[in-house]
């Protein structure tokens, strides 16, 4: 019996230890949860923010392509971003380089603030800023008419079987200067 009470007395210390590692835990799966929100959070709006600044050099190098006029290859710059973020207000530079006489790159640097949500209780930013820049090398206009837009783009799933490609679904890319196909 005398056994029992020691035995008894010597757990009453251990009551509750459960409860403080509960609480520990709980805290730090609820701080990885919200570092995975946070990182999360930024990496989705850098890959849009990237795949729109592409679109937008792409397009400005065709409108300058087409016209040789900066600024409006800047508007056409503008608009596609304006299309293809969520954000208004983006800041951007678009610096144009010439090569050589036929061919101007044009470099674009886009940033965009993403607010923070748990991160900002661990640090004293309560956004971060993300840059992506993308560029386009563009060529002067051959004399004439300009092409389509299809003259820059890889088409895939072509049906037809010809006698380069000798499988359906393969990859084609078929202009006056260029001939690519390959599976």
């Amino acid at each position: 019996m005398l056994r029992a009470i020691q035995q008894y007395q010597q757990s009453r210390g251990q009551k509750g230890a459960i409860l403080v590692l509960a609480a520990a835990a709980m805290a730090l799966f609820l701080g990885c949860s919200g570092l995975a929100v946070d990182i999360g959070n930024i990496y989705v709006h850098k890959a849009r923010l990237q795949n729109a600044a592409d679109a937008a050099v792409i397009a400005g190098g065709y409108k300058y392509g087409a016209q040789e006029s900066q600024s409006d290859a800047k508007t056409q710059i503008q608009s596609y971003l304006n299309s293809n973020t969520n954000v208004s207000t983006l800041a951007t530079n678009t610096i144009f380089t010439t090569k050589s006489t036929n061919s101007t790159k044009i470099t674009l640097t886009v940033n965009e603030t993403v607010p923070l949500y748990f991160l900002k209780l661990l640090s004293d930013k309560d956004a971060v800023t993300l840059e992506v820049k993308s560029a386009a090398l563009c060529n002067k206009a051959r004399t004439g008419t300009i092409g389509g837009i299809f003259d820059y783009t890889f088409l895939g799933g072509y049906s037809k079987v010809t006698p380069q490609t000798k499988s359906p679904n393969a990859l084609l890319l078929d202009t006056d200067n260029l001939t690519i196909s390959g599976k």
